[in-house]
């Protein structure tokens, strides 16, 4: 499959999961989703803020998990090492709102 059909077959799966976890969380006004797929314990993303300008002054993002069951680490900035951490597993196909 070539890149645009992929992209419009992604775009509206998005859409349709993005309505799926709205209705799961009423109330809520999420401004991006993020999909991750996760082949084993290796794979991760690294630490990283959601307080960029583009998400707005109280972002709520919604997150959803597959592939396997991974940990969701939290931790209180500006620290650097571990002090301050919260973990998690998120499962497969769980609904993560993170609210910065």
């Amino acid at each position: 499959m070539g890149f645009w059909p992929m992209f419009v077959l992604l775009l509206n799966i998005s859409f349709y999961l993005l309505l799926k976890v709205h209705k799961a969380l009423p109330g809520s006004s999420f401004n991006s989703l993020l999909l991750n797929r996760y082949n084993g314990g290796n794979d991760y993303v690294g630490w990283h803020s959601d307080d960029e300008k583009l998400y707005g002054p109280t972002p709520e993002i919604a997150s959803l998990t597959f592939g396997c069951d991974r940990d969701f680490v939290l931790k209180k900035k500006p620290c650097k090492k571990s002090c301050g951490m919260n973990s998690f597993v998120i499962g497969v196909s769980n609904a993560l709102r993170v609210c910065v």
